[in-house]
């Protein structure tokens, strides 16, 4: 997901609500909403042909033949099947991934677990153990999200 720093005046100083953008930042935005624009509008027109296909002339239709219903279902798996929207919504789990990740790194440090859960160091040392492992498998899902892979 592209991040977008807004700039107060001249776009010197970074402001939450700056009036100013770097164009990189916007040029990337505009493309990601442009391929997701596109998605859903395929979407949108396979899911009106369905509806067409499907009232009552359509169903009388089908009837006689098989071929256009077949046909229509093709297409609709290969719009449903389109990667902007699918990239985008994984690089948001992805990201909302490593927020979890960075808010919980106190878990992975011994000496914090310690005085956390008010328990020995050994203790501790196993519960941080198992927290890497968690934390190490995560960030690899993650990874897997932003590459794409669907988290396979």
């Amino acid at each position: 997901m592209s991040e977008v720093k807004r700039y107060g005046y001249l776009g010197i100083i970074e402001e939450e609500d700056g009036e100013v953008v770097k164009w990189e930042d916007y040029a990337a935005l505009k493309s990601e909403h442009d391929a997701l624009a596109m998605d859903n509008s395929a979407r949108g027109e396979i899911i009106e042909r369905l509806i067409g296909q499907f009232s009552a002339a359509g169903y009388h239709a089908l009837q006689n033949s098989l071929n256009p219903a077949q046909s229509l279902l093709y297409d609709a798996m290969q719009v449903l099947n389109q990667s902007a929207t699918d990239a985008y919504l994984n690089s948001v789990r992805a990201d909302a991934i490593s927020n979890a990740l960075d808010a919980s790194s106190n878990h992975c440090e011994t000496d914090c677990v310690m005085d956390a859960y008010d328990c020995s160091y050994e203790i501790a040392e196993m519960r941080s153990a198992g927290a890497i492992d968690l934390h190490d498998g995560l960030v690899t899902y993650a990874n897997k999200l932003r590459a794409g892979k669907d988290g396979e």
